[in-house]
């Protein structure tokens, strides 16, 4: 009776056929140790199926490594014809080698960083001027795992140093993030107060250095793991990682001794209300597999997340994937896209940082050109994978000219009437914020002990890659009444005293300002206008303007006595100029306190 084989030895054969038998193997030694020996005609179905499969697999990783992008095609698809179980992962992966290049440009950023022990984890600052970054065992740290900084300079990179204590200890320490406003830094570890297996800590940055570090608490830390924390540039918003129990897929969690396939951490996020942290929510199905997810980054833009995944199709034990918020739940994603062969290797590809204009990435990897272990890279890619962002700052002063810190900064979609985020100054006074194009922004800085202010940027037209503001606000003290005028930012229907909408929180704001300083009992509402118009028109439409703010107060409980309204037209202008830029100025409304309640107790 002849014999008969089974299908899968009949690919095997062709596999052997197809790249030759020797060519399946062009490992190390080493490598070729790690290869299964079996026979497959003795030995039992499912030990030769595996063997097999992991066969077919060396050979195509080996390829991968060796960019031989064709050959790692042909072993996938006589892979997909002898497992087509499998086709739904195998197809994307050929997918992905076959893409045609991106145009990356992948640089190691040198000896100031990189040395023969491992450095992983980079975290670039918005600025682009400072790199921080974790490293392992190298010489000059206090023990363990440190964290180090290197600024960039005319010449390249500075010689990265150790940032010491408190953040640095002679443990384990990790660097994960730093706030958008550069004023608090994220970091995993075991600090005294951990509670469990690893924990998210962080340090704010003061004048005299970084503080104490903290834990963030519960609910995002708890007995299980918990990293890889990005606190976003909205300032309230944290995304983390996490192999408590109710992931997606079963319980598996964390051991240093298994590798990314064979433990189960999620990607969470939460957001910080004025009680705390919410109750952490898994990103769904869609982000989340039953393996391993790591590094999330949520870009500024408000839409764009990166991170890492064995358990999405990829090329490596741990792939660089991006994906877009698609609507308002936290779950709402779309399909995670591979960064491609460029950047991904058959390795970790993890512990990576983004550039504000989304078209480059820091990270880590070991690659044939590295210093010794794990090195520190620079990937310059010809596309942009965000939305443009408008980095806006400036300085908080007083009247006097004297910097302000700790001024708190909320800015909100006009148009949407929804809060977007929140920022400090820093302890020279300055800010930094970051706006996605497309929309109507007002943002606003509040200190106690001094006047609000505000002011709008409409990037729905204009793409504007940095601005500068400068910003004044009046401390109150008896001694300044009256007070230098101050602006309310509302609007207006054209040439009518019709407030929109949109004027609504800033209206709100100065209500409350005003309740919280009840010594106030006479303010001027005063209107203005630009040139276009006549005197006569102009007189009156500022008159009515400053009027409905008034009936706004008074609609809400305000005695009317405690008003003034007056119409100034085209009599105060901030502005000379005849410019589109200077007439929207010019066209306002302010307060100012004209007289106090000295008897007051406030």
């Amino acid at each position: 009776m002849k014999r008969q084989f089974p299908s899968y030895l009949v690919k095997a054969v062709e596999l052997f056929i197809f790249i030759g038998f020797v060519q399946i193997f062009p490992f190390s030694s080493a490598s070729a140790k790690s290869v299964p020996r079996f026979s497959p005609i003795n030995a039992g179905p499912q030990d030769s199926l595996s063997a097999l499969k992991n066969l077919f697999l060396k050979s195509a990783t080996e390829f991968i490594r060796l960019k031989q992008w064709d050959r790692a095609i042909d072993a996938y698809k006589h892979y997909l014809e002898a497992f087509p179980a499998e086709k739904e992962r195998i197809v994307k992966i050929i997918k992905i080698l076959e893409a045609p290049d991106q145009g990356v440009t992948i640089e190691n950023l040198g000896d100031s960083i990189n040395t023969k022990y491992h450095e992983y984890y980079p975290v670039i600052t918005t600025d682009n001027q400072s790199l921080y970054f974790t490293a392992r065992h190298r010489p000059g740290g206090l023990g363990g795992e440190d964290v180090w900084v290197s600024h960039r300079t005319a010449k390249g990179w500075s010689k990265a140093v150790n940032l010491g204590p408190p953040i640095n200890t002679e443990d384990h320490e990790g660097f994960m993030c730093l706030s958008a406003d550069g004023l608090t830094a994220f970091l995993f570890g075991n600090y005294p107060d951990s509670y469990g297996k690893g924990d998210i800590f962080y340090s704010v940055y003061q004048k005299d250095g970084w503080s104490e570090v903290k834990n963030i608490g519960k609910p995002i830390n708890s007995p299980d793991f918990e990293a890889d924390a990005w606190f976003c540039s909205d300032g309230t918003t944290v995304f983390f990682v996490s192999d408590r129990p109710g992931g997606i897929g079963d319980y598996r969690p964390r051991d240093e001794r298994f590798l990314q396939q064979e433990y189960n951490t999620d990607i969470y996020v939460s957001i910080k209300t004025d009680t705390g942290w919410c109750k952490p929510i898994n990103l769904g199905e869609r982000i989340n597999t039953p393996y391993c997810e790591r590094g999330p980054i949520f870009h500024a833009d408000g839409r764009t997340l990166f991170f890492c995944s064995s358990g999405h199709p990829g090329l490596g034990d741990l792939d660089i994937f991006v994906a877009y918020k698609t609507g308002d739940s936290w779950t709402d994603w779309s399909e995670p896209e591979n960064l491609g062969k460029e950047i991904n290797t058959i390795y970790k590809d993890w512990g990576y940082s983004i550039s504000l204009e989304g078209d480059e990435v820091y990270f880590a990897s070991i690659r044939e050109d590295g210093m010794g272990k794990s090195d520190l890279y620079r990937a310059k890619f010809s596309k942009k994978f965000t939305i443009p962002i408008t980095m806006v700052t400036g300085k908080l002063r007083d009247r006097r000219g004297q910097m302000l810190d700790s001024v708190r900064l909320e800015w909100e979609d006009i148009e949407k009437f929804k809060q977007l985020g929140t920022a400090y100054t820093r302890p020279r006074g300055d800010y930094t914020i970051f706006l996605p194009a497309g929309r109507w922004y007002r943002y606003t800085a509040t200190k106690k002990g001094y006047i609000f202010a505000s002011r709008d940027i409409d990037l729905r037209r204009e793409e504007k890659p940095k601005v500068n503001y400068d910003i004044e606000l009046p401390k109150i003290t008896p001694e300044s009444v009256p007070f230098p005028p101050a602006l309310l930012n509302v609007f207006f229907k054209l040439d009518s005293s019709e407030l929109l909408p949109e004027s609504k929180s800033e209206l709100d704001r100065f209500l409350k300002l005003i309740r919280e300083n009840p010594q106030w009992i006479k303010i001027e509402i005063s209107g203005h206008t630009c040139d276009l118009g006549s005197d006569k028109h102009n007189k009156i439409l500022s008159q009515s303007r400053a009027q409905a703010v008034v009936d706004y107060m008074v609609a809400q409980g305000e005695s009317p006595d405690r008003f003034i309204a007056k119409g100034y037209g085209f009599e105060q202008p901030l502005y000379r100029e005849f410019t589109d830029e200077a007439r929207k100025r010019n066209r306002r409304v302010e307060f100012r306190v004209l007289e106090l309640d000295t008897k007051s107790e406030n």
